[in-house]
């Protein structure tokens, strides 16, 4: 069973409703529409909050989790999972490069998302970045400070 169909599933048979669970999380019911419709994978921290909430151990959630990202990848990115299964070639250290590598990653990945949900939480839009200085180039006053 997929990991959105049994949130459903527990979230139904405790007669909660997705806005229920929703408001609990702190999240829109799309939100959690989408986890149980398998379109989205819930972050750690959704997740724990969400056995909770399911009066279910974390780990139940966690197995279907990875059942569920295991077979998404292999959908969408069998070149990624094949990289990932020859990854014990690889020696030690750089194994550890690698893992250094994605953990940063996707650590952008989740601010970026906290990000976007603060965003839409005030209703605000990120504000285009400025164009890149050209290379010897300064902007403002802090700069011609630290340039003195």
């Amino acid at each position: 069973m997929s990991l959105g169909r049994m949130i459903a599933r527990i979230r139904t048979e405790k007669g909660l409703r997705q806005a229920d669970v929703a408001e609990t999380l702190g999240v829109h019911q799309s939100y959690v529409a989408r986890i149980e419709r398998d379109q989205m994978r819930p972050r750690s921290d959704v997740l724990e909050k969400l056995a909770k909430v399911l009066e279910t151990p974390v780990e139940e959630l966690q197995a279907a989790d990875q059942k569920l990202s295991s077979r998404l990848l292999e959908q969408h990115d069998p070149e990624l999972v094949d990289l990932f299964r020859q990854a014990h070639r690889l020696e030690d250290q750089e194994r550890e490069a690698l893992k250094t590598f994605l953990k940063s990653m996707l650590m952008r990945a989740d601010l970026e998302d906290a990000l976007g949900r603060a965003l839409d939480r005030t209703g605000r839009t990120l504000r285009p970045s400025a164009a890149p200085m050209p290379p010897g180039k300064t902007r403002g006053p802090r700069a011609k400070t630290a340039a003195r």
